[in-house]
């Protein structure tokens, strides 16, 4: 991330469900209630608010839809803080701070 800040280089999610496997966490089950949102909305919300670009996956309309419904709420600090110490929310592939050059 630092890398490509220096650079300005755009950093995009991919897989930001990590499979799905974030979508049953409780604790971002709990944040997302409080802004009456889906886990899914609050981890997009979360991708944009760190300046990445989100790239979620869905075949459904009804979900596509439900992705596009997150630039009418904001996540505040304290839960921004919460959500970057999670550390056991899956993961889709390397960790791109730990790759080698």
């Amino acid at each position: 991330m630092a890398f490509c800040k220096q650079r300005n280089i755009l950093v995009e999610a991919w897989a930001p469900f990590t499979n799905g496997q974030i979508l049953k966490h409780p604790v971002l089950k709990g944040i997302a209630d409080q802004y009456q949102k889906s886990v899914a909305q609050l981890s997009l919300r979360w991708i944009i608010q760190k300046g990445i670009v989100p790239l979620p996956n869905s075949v459904t309309p009804e979900r596509i839809i439900n992705n596009l419904e997150v630039f009418d709420f904001e996540i505040n600090a304290q839960d921004i803080e919460r959500i970057d110490k999670l550390t056991d929310c899956g993961s889709s592939g390397l960790h791109p701070d730990k790759v080698d050059f």
